[in-house]
């Protein structure tokens, strides 16, 4: 998990639950093979006993190790990781909690990490490679500016590459959320060769992780740290100093463009460094990232159909197929990625009403400012008024294309928390728990009333089937 420290509150709290390792092993077939191993917990690699092609990464932390301010600062990095949702940003998928352990199930990334794809080659990256990494590095930590989330750790160690080769943050052990959008932090924290000069100065915010990300792509185009000396105050010196230079050899191969952004994002004062929307639109992006020939800027009508579609669904319904949309691997739906991408015109991450009205219009598709705020709202499962990128998925994809026999069955065993082979109210109250979801008990029996067919007070996988297909 990082280094952990005590930290405030996060806004969102972990939801406590029940299940322990008894439903963990019930769920997962767990590989003894130890992944990596901390301070504080092992990691593992586990495999769902009804789908073997859907595997994750166990995080088996011990709470005896633990101090009562470190099993905090543990809940408020989950807490974090809950409200992010983004391709580049590592999935988290649900916490079980016995007297002994927290286990953490997340999305395994098994492509390796950054800093060893950098060290395993011989040479730097190339200019348009690491533009590609780049321009999804600065697309995630925009998202978690927009959430006032700051990374405070960015390195290529915690940058890794899921199954899908696509490069993903990890870690947010040190990473804090504050109250307020421009609200200072003064705790020192960081890796020595990636800390800001104002985090070294015990004020600073979330321009930090830009001037980090300026190190990380220096880093990928040169194979040496800008910031480097002896000794720890040396290179501390060079950073309070802005003090680095660009080797003659990579001055000869990299374009002008490319060294302006590296100056732009290792600038000392911070209020003139670049932002991460401001890097996004800087013109070496735009030489090195060519738009796709053919392609377009205009909404796919099939998906503002599907949107359409969506509305009315039970929140049963919606987190069974948030649930589904998190066992496919990524590229089974870059287009649809690609299709967020064309309404999220602010690179938050998120999809808001004005940006749906915007799309609408551009795509010359008719439809009131009433039902898309009310699409908004039937898509906005996790309640922060907004759609988030699993959201749109899960209305987007087409079930019938990617709900397997197997995919169905592990769908279905999340909700069935007692293996009895069906739902009940209990159940589901439980299950969206340990999902980080509170449900009322009036949307309980809304459940029951659309989803339990036969009336025995209880959802059979028949049932369960039948609502991720339709259009109840």
């Amino acid at each position: 998990m990082g280094c952990l420290q005590s930290t405030q509150t996060a806004q969102h709290n972990v939801k406590k639950i029940k299940a322990g390792v008894a439903q963990l092993r019930q769920l997962y077939n767990i590989n003894p093979k130890v992944l990596g191993s901390g301070t504080f917990g092992k990691v593992f690699q586990a495999e769902n006993k009804s789908d073997s092609s859907h595997k994750v990464a166990i995080k088996v932390i011990s709470k005896q190790k633990l101090s009562r301010e470190e099993i905090e600062a543990l809940h408020d990095e989950v807490a974090i990781l809950q409200n992010l949702d983004h391709p580049n940003i590592v999935k988290y998928y649900e916490t079980y909690d016995d007297v002994k352990f927290i286990y953490l199930v997340m999305e395994l990334c098994p492509g390796g990490e950054l800093f060893e794809k950098l060290t395993s080659n011989m040479q730097p990256f190339g200019e348009n490679q690491a533009a590609s990494i780049m321009d999804k590095l600065l697309r995630a930590i925009i998202h978690c500016h927009k959430q006032n989330i700051v990374h405070r750790d960015i390195k290529p160690e915690n940058i890794m590459y899921g199954n899908d080769g696509e490069v993903k943050f990890i870690d947010f052990g040190l990473a804090k959320q504050t109250a307020k959008a421009n609200q200072k932090l003064h705790t020192v924290a960081g890796t020595p060769y990636f800390i800001s000069p104002e985090v070294l100065n015990g004020n600073y915010g979330k321009e930090c992780d830009l001037w980090s990300l300026g190190v990380v792509l220096y880093l990928m185009i040169t194979g040496k740290y800008p910031f480097d000396g002896n000794s720890r105050a040396e290179v501390f010196t060079k950073i309070q100093k802005g003090q680095f230079s660009f080797p003659e050899s990579v001055q000869k191969k990299v374009t002008p463009e490319c060294i302006d952004i590296v100056k732009k994002m290792l600038t000392v004062d911070r209020n003139k460094r670049l932002s991460g929307e401001n890097a996004l639109k800087h013109p070496w992006f735009e030489k090195c990232l060519k738009k796709l020939e053919g392609s377009s800027n205009i909404l796919d009508v099939e998906v503002m159909k599907k949107l359409r579609e969506f509305k009315g669904s039970s929140t049963l319904k919606k987190a069974a197929l948030n649930v589904l949309v998190k066992m496919l691997n990524p590229k089974e739906i870059e287009g649809l990625r690609i299709e967020f991408q064309k309404i999220d015109t602010d690179n938050s991450g998120f999809i808001e009403i004005q940006e749906l009205e915007n799309a609408l219009k551009n795509a010359n598709y008719d439809m009131s400012a009433n039902e898309i705020k009310q699409i908004v709202s039937e898509l906005d499962y996790s309640g922060n008024h907004k759609i988030n990128y699993t959201e749109f998925l899960a209305a987007t994809i087409s079930v019938q294309k990617f709900l397997t026999h197997q995919k169905l069955e592990a769908i279905f065993r999340q909700f069935d928390i007692d293996g009895n082979n069906e739902i009940t109210q209990e159940n589901i109250k439980d299950a969206m728990a340990k999902l980080g979801k509170d449900i009322s008990q009036e949307e309980l029996e809304e459940i029951m009333k659309r989803h339990d067919y036969s009336g025995d007070k209880a959802i059979s996988i028949d049932e369960f089937k039948k609502m991720i297909l339709g259009n109840d």
